[in-house]
């Protein structure tokens, strides 16, 4: 049996992904991605469009920032070309895979 500190990293690791996974199907699923795509705009913008709690959309983008999905444009936010193909405006088939 495998010692704890051997499996620790690997069992972080899935735990991340799984955040990440569940953080891009909620931001594409309530629609940030297709919101940023064109322009930044700031963060009580973007709650009051999509009708997100504030504190909740902070978080999500603030993960989906530090995963380089998001930038941060001055006191607004953006897709980056990263998360580009979340959105309904790239033409790829990447928003309707992780939403099924």
């Amino acid at each position: 049996m495998p010692d704890r500190a051997s499996t620790s990293p690997n069992l972080y690791a899935l735990i991340r992904s799984c955040y990440a996974l569940h953080t891009l199907f909620t931001l594409s699923k309530a629609g940030v991605f297709d919101l940023l795509y064109s322009a930044a705009k700031p963060l009580d913008e973007v709650s009051v469009e999509l009708g997100l709690d504030q504190a909740f959309l902070q978080s999500l983008i603030n993960f989906a920032v530090a995963m380089n999905y998001i930038e941060k444009r001055g006191n607004g936010y953006r897709v980056a070309a990263k998360g580009r193909p979340f959105s309904r405006h790239s033409g790829t088939q990447a928003r309707a895979t992780l939403l099924g």
